[in-house]
């Protein structure tokens, strides 16, 4: 799979689809940033300037933008950040699928990520204690 950062991104890793993450800043003004600043961002004039700004600091303060390596805390899927060309991805593609290694140690890193028992079972036991705790 190849793919944008998302949630997208935990629903194959559930799956058990390998994947390569491309976060692609070549137009920063489609960028959509949630929060204070997407609503600063859109100031007339200077709000591409300072996403502009929010985006090259967020580059280099975030570690990992897949939810996979963010729920590991380590790199388990590529990502490729930045201004990408058509052959780099090209290349990456071609590069993971040709490496049956590290297609198994995704899939295998993945199931070490899955919950042990259902989701449901766990929001549910969630939210029966934060019931119990507000009485």
């Amino acid at each position: 799979l190849v793919t944008l950062p998302g949630t997208n991104t935990a629903e194959a890793m559930y799956m058990g689809v390998p994947m390569l993450v491309l976060c692609p800043l070549h137009k920063p003004e489609l960028v959509i940033l949630d929060g204070l600043a997407g609503w600063i961002t859109k100031i007339w004039g200077i709000g591409i300037l300072i996403k502009r700004f929010i985006l090259w600091v967020l580059v280099r303060k975030v570690r990992f933008v897949s939810l996979p390596n963010r729920l590991a805390n380590k790199s388990i899927v590529e990502e490729r950040i930045g201004v990408l060309s058509e052959l780099e991805i090209a290349a990456d593609v071609e590069t993971l699928m040709n490496n049956s290694s590290a297609l198994n140690i995704q899939k295998k890193e993945f199931l070490s990520l899955k919950p042990h028992q259902p989701v449901n079972d766990e929001i549910v036991r969630d939210l029966i204690s934060q019931i119990s705790n507000s009485d």
